[in-house]
């Protein structure tokens, strides 16, 4: 059997097209799977982002709860002013804290 230059080459470029052919599908496959994950991670960030934000809007909403009843209890006892002024105090050295708290953790 001759082998002539002319085989060589045809042989050459049948297994650079599969190659490259092989490389196509395994680039196509690579990039579904890595577009899936991106998905998958767009969608969980936008879940937990709407979980803080409706966390959040419940704890204003509690917050400002506490501070009512907190207000109208004192306003039983003492005078409208004297009980704003304590439940502002109240709030005011929590928020204080917090601030401190952390400034200390993130220093």
């Amino acid at each position: 059997m001759k082998v002539t230059i002319s085989d060589f080459i045809l042989a050459f470029f049948d297994l650079v097209e599969a190659e490259v052919r092989a490389l196509k599908e395994g680039s196509e496959e690579f990039l579904e799977n890595e577009y899936k994950k991106f998905q998958k991670t767009i969608f969980k960030s936008s879940l937990s982002v709407l979980g803080s934000v409706v966390v959040g809007i419940l704890f204003f909403i509690a917050i400002l709860s506490f501070a009512f009843g907190l207000f109208l209890l004192l306003n039983k006892f003492l005078n409208i002013i004297i009980s704003f002024f304590i439940v502002s105090l109240i709030f005011f050295i929590i928020g204080f804290i917090l601030l401190y708290y952390l400034k200390k953790k993130y220093d």
